[in-house]
């Protein structure tokens, strides 16, 4: 029980970007995993994948490589055959390898994990998920026809699936309108039509995160939201070489929006920074948070009462 406790806690943390405390937890549950248990234990695997994420996350690739790579052995020993944790060990060095520029090697970790899920007719987040990082280090390697074969069949299964899947579907469109917008206009599909269903998801994403959010949520989901800043941008270089006024209006407010979260941004690290080194001001500094946070509601929704 304390050792699920611990990983619990660690993966609370690491979802609101308190990393380092997270890393802690979850070497000590390692730590205990390794200590009680007279036989390897399940759990090891699953936790040495926690561990790693957290190591890549604060710039420790080489660590999370090794953290992986012992999962991997560990869960290869622990089960006769591959199956989903195995999969999901594999998705997770893909990451860590695309994340430090070695996309071949995310691509070679990323194919061996499709495999796997590929053995079940079971759409699940985590398998779409994983075409989608398939897809993303194919287009990067000029393999654009196999990364829209994997961003449709990304798409498909996401849309069978909850609302919970929708931010994982709001990146999929993302990637497609990337690809179209490199072979624009023989693409099959508009970019800016793909921009739109993507921004109607991330309205959504962002109400519900500047509403219910710490500062902390919200800064860790505008960072991932701003990645896709070029996207809208080198559209806009396109529709503007050609000539489409009324589709380069609705691409540039697209851009605007994003600037705005990148405003945003700049502005939650520097709160970040001035509660860290002057404790005394937090009381204002947690007004200036909230007003900040009413204006981002008021820019989503205008039209509704301020209060």
């Amino acid at each position: 029980k304390k050792i699920v406790h611990l990983v619990q806690q660690g993966r609370a943390l690491e979802y609101f970007g308190v990393y380092e405390q997270a890393k802690t937890l979850f070497e000590e549950a390692i730590w205990l995993l390794r200590q009680e248990t007279p036989t390897p234990h399940r759990l090891l695997g699953v936790v040495l994948n926690d561990y790693g994420l957290v190591q890549n996350r604060l710039g420790l690739p080489e660590d999370a490589l090794a953290s992986l790579d012992e999962a991997l052995q560990h869960q290869q020993i622990f089960y006769r055959e591959a199956n989903r944790e195995i999969a999901t060990t594999h998705n997770n060095l893909g990451l860590v390898y695309k994340t430090n520029k070695q996309t071949l090697k995310a691509k070679e970790h990323y194919l061996v994990a499709a495999k796997i899920y590929a053995q079940s007719t079971n759409i699940s987040r985590e398998t779409a998920v994983n075409l989608n990082n398939l897809g993303s280090v194919q287009a990067i390697l000029g393999e654009h026809d196999l990364a829209f074969y994997n961003f449709n069949a990304a798409r498909s299964q996401l849309r069978q699936l909850s609302d919970e899947a929708q931010p994982e579907l709001a990146v999929t469109l993302y990637h497609l309108a990337a690809l179209c917008v490199a072979k624009w206009p023989q693409a099959d599909e508009s970019p800016l039509a793909l921009m739109r269903q993507a921004n109607e998801i991330d309205d959504q994403a962002i109400d519900d995160v500047f509403r219910d959010s710490s500062e902390t949520g919200r800064l860790r989901f505008l960072g991932t939201r701003f990645r896709h800043f070029h996207i809208f941008v080198s559209y806009i270089l396109y529709l503007q070489k050609n000539e489409l006024p009324v589709d380069l209006r609705e691409a540039y407010r697209f851009v605007l929006r994003r600037k705005g979260l990148a405003t945003e941004i700049s502005a939650a690290k520097q709160t970040a920074v001035w509660q860290q080194h002057h404790p005394e001001a937090n009381a204002l500094l947690n007004q200036l948070s909230a007003l900040r946070q009413a204006i981002a509601c008021k820019a989503i929704h205008p039209n509704v009462p301020a209060e």
